[in-house]
């Protein structure tokens, strides 16, 4: 039974390795995709007024977030602590187009909690907003 399972695992991490449209970064896709239709209506952010981001607008501002902080931001980790919404999904969309890997962290959790997580991430770098900074 061990040896029948361990074959198909096997078997579906050759297959999926042999997909082309994997060997591309993740960061790359998601400008290639948004860039597709600048127009669409990508986000609406409900959390304190209706705001509404297209594709173009979005990516737009990720770019030059991800520019300053390739250049501003040591380490491959970074450690995002925002709510849901158009903020979060931007910073996330901007760490991974400067190459590096957004790590979310629960602002709810307790301090011993989100201390462990970013030692284990290896995390240097937080970015966070001033009102989640004084929780």
């Amino acid at each position: 039974m061990e040896e029948t399972r361990q074959t198909i695992i096997d078997r579906e991490f050759k297959a999926y390795h042999r997909r082309e449209d994997l060997n591309e970064n993740l960061g790359h896709a998601c400008f290639l995709s948004l860039a597709r239709h600048p127009f669409r209506k990508l986000i609406v952010d409900y959390t304190r007024e209706r705001r509404e981001l297209p594709s173009g607008k979005l990516l737009a501002v990720s770019i030059a977030a991800s520019r300053h902080w390739s250049k501003t931001i040591p380490g491959r980790r970074v450690g995002i602590v925002l709510p849901p919404g158009m903020g979060g999904f931007i910073t996330n969309l901007a760490v991974v187009l400067c190459g590096k890997v957004p790590v979310n962290l629960n602002f709810t959790a307790g301090p011993q909690a989100i201390t462990a997580s970013i030692r284990k991430a290896g995390i240097e770098t937080i970015i966070s907003a001033e009102a989640i900074k004084e929780k």
